[in-house]
């Protein structure tokens, strides 16, 4: 078989179609389903994928828990035993977001902890040990919302090796609304940590980022999953559709391991 420039000779969805049509295979369904007129992807759920929500299942825009932006503060008033997270937003890690993303997340993040000086709601900012401070608009933020308090963190996770825990049990928190960087990694990380522990998460676009060259998986399919996400411009079908060569490339890999780009 010959895998040379897969991606763009044959296009991803045919390389799938003749994959499952030849193989037979049970493992992913790739089919497109048709709902309401739009072609959306239907996929089986990969495993790295199933934090919150265990068993075989397959994703499709049905599922996914994208909520409109509009709505956060009426869902937030709605809530109570409720914290936010502030992870990793230190001038250097600050330096790999695009000036554009990094501008968005600090004004929607200044927004939240307003909104949480308002109500009382806590606020927690998450730092990594030796990367110096949280920049100063967050900072400053933070000193204005009366139920504050800081981690210092060793690892990717806020919860890896941290009293952050014990300190949500005694504030009686069930639900985390996350914020900061990299959404990928150690947001994710905090995410994955905070559902195993029994916590609900949510975040939104607005509230994370990671540089752009890693955005091959922006996150809203794991985070719509396992919590909510709070969209202004994407619905469930774009996020799918945003999604899908990575999804995709992940089926190729559980399947028959990584492709191999050579003649053979």
């Amino acid at each position: 078989m010959i895998f040379h420039s897969v991606y763009s000779s044959l296009g991803i969805e045919r390389l799938l179609s003749k994959i499952v049509n030849n193989r037979k295979r049970s493992s992913a369904d790739l089919s497109k389903t048709k709902i309401i007129d739009k072609k959306i992807l239907r996929i089986k759920c990969p495993e790295s994928y199933k934090v919150k929500y265990r068993g075989n299942f397959d994703i499709d825009e049905s599922i996914l828990n994208v909520i409109d932006y509009s709505q956060v503060y009426e869902k937030i008033n709605a809530e109570k035993n409720i914290a936010f997270l502030v992870i990793d937003m230190q001038k250097d890690f600050l330096k790999k977001i695009d000036p554009e993303d990094r501008k968005k997340i600090v004004k929607y993040q200044c927004m939240m902890l307003e909104y949480c000086a308002q109500k009382n709601i806590p606020a927690m900012v998450v730092k990594p040990n030796n990367y110096g401070n949280t920049i100063k608009e967050i900072s400053d933020m933070i000193n204005k919302v009366p139920n504050s308090d800081t981690i210092e963190k060793y690892g990717h996770s806020a919860f890896d090796g941290t009293d952050l825990h014990s300190k949500l049990q005694d504030k009686n928190i069930k639900k985390l609304y996350l914020m900061g960087i990299n959404s990928m990694r150690c947001v994710r990380e905090t995410a994955e940590d905070a559902i195993k522990k029994g916590y609900d998460i949510a975040t939104s676009d607005k509230w994370i980022a990671q540089p752009r060259k890693l955005e091959d998986e922006d996150g809203g399919i794991w985070f719509s999953l396992n919590g909510e996400e709070f969209y202004t411009k994407r619905k469930a079908s774009e996020i799918m559709n945003d999604n899908k060569d990575y999804l995709m490339k992940l089926s190729i890999k559980r399947m028959f391991g990584p492709l191999d780009t050579r003649h053979s």
